[in-house]
């Protein structure tokens, strides 16, 4: 738990950039733009409780909802993803857990399969229809456990189909995360409707269609590709260099970050942390801008260093991962 909070709460400002619009939902998403979300709030509040009404009244609630608002395909589809954020939480001792929606449904904790398999079923309810995707994600896992901050994990996520179109969707992580078995609490929009060259970088389908990409990858090549959380892109970044996952000290001596002046209002903060093998967190200060780009310098990283964290914004949010291997 010490860790944990060491991870969320640990922040330095070391470099900031001002910059000029907000960034568009439609960056990252296709759907979120056709999304009015103060109907879709209002219509999330006038849902009963889910500790009051089994799931066939709870689906029959949300269509009426639906009909009554009235919503539209996606805007009823983002009902859902929102309202699995807001009452399901994730079953971070046993993810993979086999287990019915009725069951996810009914505690308000569930596996990444079973939270899947909720959201297809309510969207089923709407006559939308919904699939899980099953692969990998890599995520920050128990570190003492696997001795490196980035491990490659089974993962379910799910893809929709809404005007003859196919769209990625993944409610179970769009409420929060895991560190070990403790859930930590945060909702992202950044999950709905995402753009697969986006969601790509952390989300590999084991069928290649799946990915709905033009030009695929090989499950090879997205092993060796860095770690980045939603907060990446939401923060304002754009690339980073080296873009592999595992990375040794004597080959790498900086870290280049690259950002989209026209996509954010608030300021590029990034901090950068490092953790050794004794688990101890310590912050690398060695941060410049350098034509118009963030340079973090490694030339200073202790030899026992077993991975670097890349913060961002003004929360300290962490964007990034590297394994460091020696």
């Amino acid at each position: 738990m010490r860790l944990l909070l060491l991870l969320i709460f640990i922040f330095d400002l070391f470099i900031s950039s001002v910059l000029n619009d907000p960034l568009p939902k439609s960056y990252y998403s296709y759907l979120l733009e056709d999304v009015r979300e103060d109907v879709v709030n209002a219509a999330l509040l006038k849902l009963p409780k889910r500790k009051d009404v089994d799931i066939l009244k709870m689906c029959i609630a949300m269509k009426n909802e639906k009909n009554a608002t009235p919503l539209t395909e996606v805007e009823a589809t983002f009902l859902i993803y929102k309202w699995i954020t807001q009452n399901i939480k994730i079953n971070c001792a046993d993810y993979n857990k086999e287990e019915s929606p009725v069951a996810v449904y009914n505690s308000g904790v569930g596996s990444f399969v079973g939270i899947s398999a909720l959201f297809n079923i309510m969207c089923s309810n709407m006559n939308i229809e919904s699939v899980t995707i099953t692969g990998f994600n890599k995520r920050l896992d128990n570190v003492r456990k696997t001795k490196k901050l980035c491990t490659k994990v089974e993962h379910y996520w799910n893809y929709i189909l809404i005007n003859n179109t196919y769209y990625l969707v993944d409610p179970t992580l769009a409420g929060g995360f895991c560190y070990g078995t403790y859930f930590q609490k945060e909702y992202v929009d950044y999950y709905f409707g995402t753009k697969p060259e986006f969601l790509i970088k952390t989300h590999f389908p084991t069928k290649e269609k799946n990915q709905f990409l033009d030009k695929k990858i090989s499950e090879e090549e997205w092993d060796q590709l860095i770690m980045r959380t939603p907060h990446f892109y939401l923060d304002g970044m754009k690339t980073i260099s080296p873009e592999k996952l595992n990375i040794a000290l004597k080959e790498e001596k900086k870290i280049v970050i690259t950002y989209d002046d026209s996509l954010h209002n608030e300021k590029i903060q990034v901090g950068c942390g490092v953790m050794n093998k004794y688990y101890e967190m310590s912050m690398n200060n060695d941060i410049q801008k350098i034509d118009g780009n963030i340079e973090i310098s490694l030339e200073n990283v202790s030899d026992d260093a077993i991975g670097l964290f890349i913060y961002s914004g003004s929360a300290g949010y962490t964007s990034a991962l590297y394994n460091i291997i020696n």
